[in-house]
């Protein structure tokens, strides 16, 4: 009610003044209060307040400010509300002592400590927030009777509040005290103590929130007059821009859009200011010209749309907008950079990639950048299109010729959890700079750097060997000891089975690139002052001795004195006994290590040395078996054993030989110390290792004294030593069987059978399991059933383990083998097995790989199961996912690349597996096993076609179709007996059994015609065929007019049958349909030309219908028509022959565009190609003669038959033409501290989806109630909000809007019942017998929207809530529109009329 209405009412109550007063001294001098004498003593108050207002007087408060004194003194904190009520109108009641007495009453109220100690205390938060009510209620006061307080003694330090984690004192202080003391207070400066808190004290994310929420005093804008009240000085300061800088460059949404409003804001409060900024820190710089300001303006509103551009989820949005980039540049790179963070970060691939590309034209200069940048460069899919891979790496290798930029690389790598792909790119991109010196600090990087893990084999490999180009280039600056410690870092991680002189002699044979020899220069290069405590340092430990090998190629002058120390460390050794002995196996180990890695005539005086003296090793050896071996010098004692292996010689000494041998035998049968044990083996297979027949070792009772050490040995605690033991007693077995011709095989497989448990035993398990099962499957002894399955349990536990290769190649080759095949019992084992593993293909192709492989050795395929395997590892064609396509196309380049030849013998991809099974294809000579794949294959597809009406291009069962029509022509190619009669039926019934992608169609006419051709069809006959059995139109065309062609080739083509055919296409020249007229009408034209050229018949009688055709042709030239277009460039209606085309390269690689996506090594498949046509004489039909008269020494190149003219896909970057996205800071209303609050400008039209159920139109309607401002959207289930088939219509509106959930039915009618309690009504978008037309209501403006279900509309139940039901007028035929039209339509038309 209105002043002066309440005081034309208190006229007519006319109530007694004294009785007023009497009643309001009665309250306050109680000593305790409840809330109905709180609420009377208001209303006591509030009347003699209005009194005096009536009367222009002014009334003493003494008593009343008494009264105040006693509420502070005993307050309520629950009825604070009230009590800052009284406290307002008792002050106000004597204007004339209101500042006396409110300077007071606020001395009084903040008494407390505002320490920041005292606000986080939890407990200290309901009294604060009491207190600053009461303060905003006396400095209400204040203002209402027209005065300001001057408080310049005020030392209070409330800004303090600002760091509170309490939400509620925060908001209530920014948002009510600051107005009030800004308002009403003079000589506090409020603003400046809370500024210069943010600037000095606050997180600049808390900064930013509190500058949000004030915007309105830091950022003054003119009011409605236009005049500016009061100025501020914070835009002109280089912290404020500071705090817009870091709340832009953050990876939350909300903190950014806070951001962006107060830029906005501030851009329009430099308009109108004369102010000339000119701010440049390291973080910041921001330059403001007033002369400008147009310019600038404009520059800025650019930069507004690109950052909300980027904030989209869709890329036609966002993409035209990018070229702003190029626009905005004079706005200071660290506003670029906030840009390219949100871009950089984009869901989108092609938005990321091109902010990529904008962002590498600029150096970078910071950690913040560098991350940013990397983070983004940590997706494979951008290498997935191979040019914006090309151009995103030539503008990095540009970015990093700047030395900053390169070291900010450098140093931020690590901070990156790197995948395989992007790291090899970014290694290459670095191998390719030529670094120079640089500072000492990128030790510490490069050091971290190889140590960064990736977790795929061949990709690791290359990239250290780009790691030994980069580590090669930059450290010519280091000391010696830091290149040591970067060389063994390295080498321990990439020269694991390779000597450091077989890659210095590749190096000199051109063998290798620059990767090795820059790194290898500078190590032999090195200038050293003490060089005798170099070369002592280097021999302290067998890792550096890579180091010193070619160190001391590079100081040949050093190796007289490195000699001397070898003889020292010789010395030392041979000096030694028992009870010295662990003091010198570091030397002993060192000396070993040498001694393999030293060979041929480099360093061939080190060489005479070691071996001359390698005797003192072996006598070193004798004394460690005499010596008390435990858990913790055993690994020392097999790093010694395992350097000799390759060197140790028995025939140099073998009296020591066979002492050794005799103690380890007798220490076997000993058996108690399993450390002990250990060494006793592992020198037992040294000697192995030899293969000497010098040494007579009985296997079955070496079986047995291994079995007596395992059992000696089973206590607890010992397994993982009994695997070792296990594992080296493995090894020694399989290298005595190599050469062992006595029978042991039924002990031998007990043992193994015992030792699988022993995962570190598989590899050598196998191996000695395809030696004796042969002997083994004579006997049924033995459970080889129960073998193979223990067998596959392990491989399966060792899918991550480096010898999973190994030991599956060894588990295939097992039961691949003759043996195992040819006993039929097996049979369905074999499959199984074979069948896992082609499964396991899609996850891991490299036992697959093995089993292809297998596949080629003698006789496997003489086996029928084995065919069934191989028929279905010819399909084996499914989808890859996208991530594993990507990493093979990668590992398939590296293979490609001579620097990368290192990794060849390991590399397994689906391409590789795919030519090796081509290969073993192409070596299949019996007839029956060709017969025999290709009926597999035609049943294969019909399985999985069954009750199949159509297929998808690039998916699994196109692939498989693909693949098998190829297998298919290439058998017909190798073979042509009576089975192509069925395959022919096949695919004739196929062709027209269901609709085909392009690839596939043309392999079934390209059969079906060459069918024809073998079997000297008749062109009646064909026609009859094909029109008869309704063979697709286009098919017909192109079976008949390839087999005319290939009769006219070769002189075999009639009149009458050329006539047939001609007539036939003539007659569709007109047909209804527009692909079919043209087909016929083109093939018209060449068939024409066929004749022309040939003259072997004339065409009288043709020549008008011929002539029409050719005009309507060059009517579809003159106006670009694409189809048209595509005809002429298409080589399958041009140059194809079905005969002289089937080769295997056209077969399987120049006929399709399938796969371009997926690389291949075009040097092996042009080999596989070359062998693949290199086919048997054995077959020499009439048809083999013209396909080898044309092929037989016809040079074969890899190219693609598909020249179809593919449609530029480009964006117009420069046309202007842009959606922009700028949203006015005025626009921004949600913006507010911590969530504080949703939108203030929100209408009050509410909009209820709750009978809505497709995610689309609820995720549409989501956006349009937030362009409209709609208070509340309300659906049936909140989880919808996380479906991305929600998120890709809302595009984040949800964030925005006050989504409420409602389900359909009873709460649904409970919803609409209190919202009408609430005022609201209910209006029903629905088509009823008396519903209003939308062009004839009005809305109230407390509106409730009923949107109906997509196909029942709203419920009959629902109806009687309704106020009324309204309607979009429509003049068409359909009676209904999609719901979020009509949403939007009635959204749309609230927000007219409530605008």
């Amino acid at each position: 009610m209105k002043e002066d209405d309440l005081l034309l009412f208190l006229d007519l109550l006319d109530l007694d003044e004294e009785l007023v007063n009497y009643r309001l001294q009665t309250i306050m001098s109680r000593k305790s209060f409840t809330i109905q004498h709180l609420t009377n003593a208001s209303h006591l108050l509030n009347y003699k307040y209005l009194v005096n207002i009536k009367e222009s007087d002014e009334c003493e408060n003494d008593l009343e400010f008494e009264f105040i004194g006693k509420l502070i003194e005993n307050l309520d904190e629950k009825h604070i509300d009230t009590i800052c009520n009284i406290v307002s109108v008792i002050l106000c009641l004597n204007p004339s002592s209101i500042l006396v007495k409110s300077e007071h009453l606020l001395q009084e109220l903040l008494n407390i400590p505002f320490t920041k100690e005292y606000i986080d205390c939890e407990e200290n938060h309901s009294k604060l927030l009491s207190h600053l009510k009461l303060c905003d209620s006396v400095v209400e006061a204040v203002i209402k009777v027209g005065e300001k307080l001057s408080l310049p003694f005020l030392s209070v330090p409330l800004q303090n509040i600002i760091f509170s984690a309490n939400e509620g004192l925060k908001r209530h202080f920014l948002t009510k005290t600051v107005k009030k003391f800004f308002d009403g207070v003079t000589a506090y400066n409020i603003l400046d103590r809370i500024w210069h808190s943010i600037t000095q004290d606050a997180d600049k994310l808390d900064s930013l929130k509190v500058l949000s929420v004030l915007s309105n005093y830091y950022l003054p804008l003119p009011d409605k007059e236009g005049i500016v009240l009061f100025q501020s000085s914070v835009i002109s300061q280089r912290e404020f821009w500071e705090i817009c800088y870091f709340g832009l460059i953050s990876n939350d949404p909300v903190i950014r859009k806070l951001a962006i409003y107060l830029l906005k804001r501030t851009i329009d409060c430099l308009m109108i200011s004369n102010l000339d900024i000119d701010i440049s820190t390291p973080i910041v710089t921001m330059k403001w010209v007033p002369s400008v300001r147009g310019d600038m303006k404009k520059s800025w509103d650019n930069y507004f749309i690109l950052i909300d551009s980027l904030e989209e989820k869709q890329s036609n949005i966002v993409l035209p907008s990018l070229h702003l980039f190029t626009v905005v540049q004079l706005l200071g790179k660290c506003w670029l950079n906030c840009a390219y963070n949100i871009g950089l970060q984009h869901d989108n691939l092609e938005v990321k990639t091109t902010c990529i590309k904008h962002r590498l034209s600029l150096e970078i200069s910071n950690d913040i950048e560098a991350n940013i940048l990397l983070d983004s460069l940590n997706d494979m899919n951008i290498f997935d299109n191979q040019t914006d891979c090309d151009i995103v790496k030539e503008k990095f290798t540009k970015n990093i010729i700047d030395e900053q930029s390169f070291m900010m690389v450098i140093r931020n790598i690590t901070k990156t959890k790197w995948s395989p792909v992007p790291l090899y790119h970014l290694s290459d991109i670095l191998a390719k700079r030529n670094h120079g010196r640089l500072p000492e600090v990128i030790f510490e990087y490069l050091y971290e750097l190889i140590k960064v893990p990736c977790n795929n084999v061949v990709i690791r490999r290359a990239f250290y060997q780009n790691l030994f180009y980069i580590i090669g280039n930059s450290c010519e600056s280091l000391s010696w000891k830091r290149i040591l410690n970067l060389f063994n870092l390295i080498t321990t991680n990439y020269l694991v089975d390779k000597k450091i002189l077989d890659e210095l002699s590749d190096i000199e044979l051109g063998k290798k690139g620059d990767s090795y020899r820059h790194l290898f220069d500078v190590i032999k290069n090195l200038s050293v002052h003490d060089k005798r405590s170099v070369l002592e340092e280097l021999t302290k430990s067998h890792l550096n001795i890579d180091f010193t090998i070619v160190y001391l190629m590079g100081h040949e002058d050093e190796v007289s004195s490195f000699i001397a120390l070898l003889e020292s460390m010789f010395n030392n050794i041979k000096s030694t006994d028992a009870t010295m002995a662990f003091d010198v196996i570091q030397d002993a180990i060192f000396l070993s290590s040498l001694l393999n890695k030293v060979h041929g005539s480099k360093l061939a005086s080190i060489n005479i040395l070691l071996n001359k003296r390698r005797h003192i090793l072996l006598d070193y050896i004798d004394i460690l078996l005499n010596t008390d071996i435990n858990y913790n010098t055993l690994d020392n004692v097999i790093l010694l054993l395992e350097n000799l292996v390759h060197t140790y010689n028995l025939q140099s000494c073998p009296e020591k030989h066979n002492n050794l041998y005799r103690s380890s035998i007798a220490l076997l049968r000993d058996g108690y110390n399993i450390s002990k044990n250990i060494f006793c083996v592992y020198l037992l297979n040294i000697m192995c290792y030899q293969n000497t027949s010098e040494m007579e070792v009985d296997i079955q009772d070496l079986i047995k004294i291994f079995n007596n050490v395992n059992k000696l040995n089973s206590k607890e605690g010992n397994g993982k030593l009994r695997n070792l033991f296990n594992s080296k007693a493995c090894e020694v077995i399989y290298s005595l069987l190599q050469r062992d011709d006595r029978d042991s095989s039924y002990c031998i497989f007990d043992y193994i059978e015992n030792s699988l448990e022993s995962g570190d035993c598989l590899r050598f398990i196998l191996q000695i399991a395809n030696i004796i099962l042969p002997k083994i499957l004579e006997t049924d002894k033995f459970n080889i059933t129960n073998f193979f399955q223990c067998v596959w349990n392990e491989l399966e536990a060792k899918k991550t383990h480096r010898e999973y290769s190994e030991c599956m190649e060894g588990f295939i080759q097992l039961i691949t083998k003759e043996a195992v095949l040819k006993v039929p019992k097996y049979n369905n084992e074999v499959i199984f097995y074979c069948s896992k593993i082609i499964e396991f293909s899609m996850v891991k192709i490299m036992p697959l790989f093995h089993l292809v492989d297998a596949m080629g050795r003698d006789n496997v395929l003489h086996y029928g199961h084995l065919v069934y395997v191989f028929s279905e590892i010819l399909l084996v064609v499914a989808v890859p996912r996208k991530d594993n396509r990507i990493t093979e196309n990668l590992i398939v380049d590296i293979s490609k690349e001579s620097k990368f030849t290192n990794n060849k013998k390991s590399v397994y991809t689906t391409f590789h597996t795919e030519y090796r099974s081509l290969e073993i294809l192409a070596t299949i000579k019996d007839v029956k096993i060709l017969e025999a794949t290709a009926s597999l294959i035609t049943k294969k597809i019909d399985d999985q076609f069954k009750n199949k009406q159509r297929y998808h291009r690039n998916s699994t069962l196109h692939r498989m179709l693909h693949v098998a029509l190829q297998h298919l022509l290439f058998i017909f190619l190798k073979h042509r007996n009576s089975y192509v009669e069925d395959v022919f039926e096949w695919c004739f019934s196929f062709l027209i059994r269901i609709p085909h992608q392009t690839s596939t169609k043309l392999y079934l006419e390209w059969y079906i015609t060459l069918y024809f051709y073998f079997k000297g069809f008749l062109i009646t006959d064909v026609l009859n065929l094909l029109t008869t059995n309704k063979v697709p139109i286009l098919s017909q065309f192109m079976i008949l007019y390839w087999l005319l062609k290939r009769r006219a080739l070769r002189n075999s083509l009639e009149e009458t049958e050329f006539k047939i055919v001609l007539d036939y296409f003539l007659e569709n020249t007109m047909g209804p349909t527009y692909s079919v007229r043209l087909y016929a009408q083109y093939l018209v034209t060449r068939l024409h030309l066929l004749v022309e050229k040939s003259k072997t018949f004339n065409l009288i009688g043709y020549e008008q219908a011929i002539n029409v055709v050719k005009k309507t042709l060059t009517e579809a030239s003159k106006l670009k028509e694409k189809s048209y277009e595509k005809l002429l460039n298409d080589y399958f209606v041009h140059d194809f022959d079905i005969v002289n085309d089937l080769t295997p390269c056209s077969i399987y690689y120049s006929s399709h565009d399938e796969r371009t996506n997926e690389h291949i090594d075009e040097n092996v498949a042009l080999q596989t190609f070359v062998g693949m046509q290199q086919l048997d004489d054995g077959d020499e039909d009439s048809l083999y003669q013209e396909w080898s008269q044309f092929n037989k020494n016809r040079k074969i190149s890899l190219r693609k038959f598909i020249t179809v003219l593919k449609e530029a896909k480009e964006v117009e970057l420069t046309s202007g033409i842009i959606q922009k996205k700028y949203i006015p800071w005025k626009s921004m209303s949600d913006i507010d501290i911590v969530d504080m609050k949703k939108m203030e400008n929100k209408t009050e039209l509410i909009v209820v989806a709750s009978l809505i159920d497709k995610l689309p139109n609820l995720g549409g309607m989501a956006r349009t109630s937030e362009v409209f401002a709609v208070n509340t959207y309300v659906i049936d289930s909140l989880r919808h909000l996380q479906d991305k088939q929600f998120q890709g219509l809302s595009v984040s509106a949800e964030r925005w809007v006050n989504v409420v959930e409602v389900r359909p039915g009873q709460p649904l009618k409970d919803y609409l019942s209190q919202k009408k309690t609430e005022g609201y009504a209910i209006v029903a978008a629905e088509q009823t017998s008396n519903s209003i037309s939308l062009q004839g209501f009005k809305f109230p403006k407390k509106t409730l929207l009923l949107l109906g279900n997509e196909k029942e509309g709203i419920p009959c139940d629902l109806l009687p809530y309704m106020d009324v039901c309204v309607e979009v007028p429509q003049r068409g035929v359909l009676r209904s529109l999609n719901v979020h039209v009509t949403a939007a339509i009635f959204i749309w038309e609230y927000s007219r009329q409530h605008s």
